[in-house]
């Protein structure tokens, strides 16, 4: 084949390789908003998309590009390795978002346990607290019911001292 057969075949495939990376980044566009980062659903539906594309690439244009580049021609293979690594880069960048995504969510993680801990820790206190005051009052009231004054001139309930008239200042217990 003469030169100029060469170059409008390797037009030809240059122009279907534009379109296919051009149909790609479309069905990219239409699996996920670019406004947000991409759910785990739709990034595993990016990767998978952007490897069948990959391999279809090297199946579809590396003969084609193998022999142009024989005959001189090596314009297809430096778009096809263009393309490659676009799409290396782009499922990079893949890998980096699910990365970043298990990072976040092991430190989220980490806080609620963290949190859940202080929680739990504070209903220990707070029961324990309860217990005693319950053990406290139940230790008043059965000193008051048994009647075991520490001191006669203080409050069986309370141990606050005692007015004139026998009652309790503080709590008003006669």
């Amino acid at each position: 084949m003469n030169i100029i057969a060469l170059t409008a075949e390797q037009q030809k495939w240059l122009k279907a390789l534009s379109e296919a990376s051009q149909a790609v980044r479309r069905q990219a566009a239409a699996l996920c908003d670019a406004s947000r980062p991409p759910t785990e659903s739709e990034l595993a539906a990016l990767r998978q998309l952007y490897q069948s594309y990959s391999e279809g690439l090297l199946f579809r244009y590396g003969q084609a590009a193998s022999r142009l580049e024989r005959s001189g021609l090596s314009g297809l293979r430096q778009a096809l390795e263009a393309e490659l690594q676009d799409i290396a880069e782009a499922l990079a960048i893949f890998q980096q978002i699910e990365s970043e995504r298990r990072h976040h969510q092991a430190e989220r993680w980490a806080i609620q346990h963290e949190t859940e801990q202080s929680v739990g820790r504070v209903y220990q206190e707070a029961a324990l607290r309860q217990q005693q005051a319950f053990d406290e009052h139940n230790r008043r009231w059965s000193a008051v019911f048994n009647q075991r004054w520490a001191h006669p001139g203080l409050c069986a309930f309370c141990r606050s001292p005692l007015n004139m008239g026998g009652t309790c200042s503080w709590c008003s217990w006669r």
